[in-house]
């Protein structure tokens, strides 16, 4: 965790995208990434890029690698990360609402499994622990579908409820990975 306040930004970098190895253990070294997140010193990229890649203006630093550690470690991450978000400072608040979009809650993917269960019953309840997400996946949806059913001046037919099924269907099969 020194490696987070050295005076060097390539050793801050470092020392962040390092904590990404530790997982759930880095869990103490929250705080002190938090405080990184506003770091905008220019870095070389520091581990794997593939899944995460930086764009526009979050390019390699000790505050995007911060981002990412954090957007990876789940649990104690998530409420600093929501302060974070109400930074005064622009970069921070940046940072922080790229981690949470970005954010790899083990629990997603657990409550994603169990949406393939066998039983009924257990699909029912892990779809109803996805609620906040579902509704942001499926809003959309829904806005398009109650445009297009009302009724337009002169009677003409309102657009079938399937339309509106096929198209959050769609729109979950896309976000969670896998077919309803």
């Amino acid at each position: 965790m020194k490696s987070l306040e050295s005076a060097e930004a390539q050793v801050r970098a470092d020392g962040a995208a390092h904590l990404r190895e530790l997982g759930s253990e880095a869990q103490v070294a929250v705080p002190s990434l938090i405080k990184l997140l506003g770091d905008q010193t220019p870095t070389r990229e520091s581990g794997d890029r593939s899944a995460m890649a930086p764009h526009g203006r979050l390019f390699p630093s000790p505050g995007f690698e911060a981002a990412q550690t954090l957007a990876l470690m789940g649990g104690a991450a998530l409420e600093p990360l929501a302060e974070a978000a109400k930074s005064p400072d622009a970069a921070t608040r940046e940072r922080a609402i790229w981690a949470l979009r970005n954010w790899r809650d083990p629990r997603g993917a657990a409550l994603a499994r169990a949406m393939k269960d066998q039983d009924a019953e257990i699909r029912a309840l892990a779809a109803g622990g996805m609620g906040p997400a579902l509704r942001t996946i499926v809003r959309p949806s829904l806005s398009a579908y109650r445009q297009t059913a009302a009724p337009p001046v002169g009677g003409a037919e309102r657009a079938a409820p399937s339309v509106c099924i096929s198209s959050v269907t769609t729109a979950l099969n896309s976000a969670l990975g896998f077919t309803l």
